[in-house]
């Protein structure tokens, strides 16, 4: 991930930006966010360790997201907020 810029200072002020969501814990990696939510919950799934019926309640729960096959940076609060309001 890099950052090239006509001056220096534009340069050292995006790398400051940077630094500063690194410490924060804020960053995100620019391409993290083109996975889908399917894919994301593909691969971290496996990595949990549920009960049987944990992990059959959190397949159900991803599969009745609408948002199921966007990226996650396409993934609004308001999505999750209304997604939840529909489970009630």
């Amino acid at each position: 991930y890099t950052k090239t810029a006509p001056r220096k200072s534009d340069v050292q002020a995006w790398l400051d930006q940077r630094t500063a969501e690194l410490v924060r814990g804020s960053f995100i990696e620019p391409k993290a966010g083109r996975a889908t939510l399917r894919d994301f919950y593909t691969e971290w799934s496996t990595t949990q360790l549920w009960a049987p019926n944990t992990k059959r309640a959190m397949d159900l729960a991803l599969l009745s997201t609408p948002f199921i096959d966007r990226p996650l940076r396409a993934i609004r609060k308001p999505d999750i907020e209304r997604w939840v309001k529909s489970l009630a």
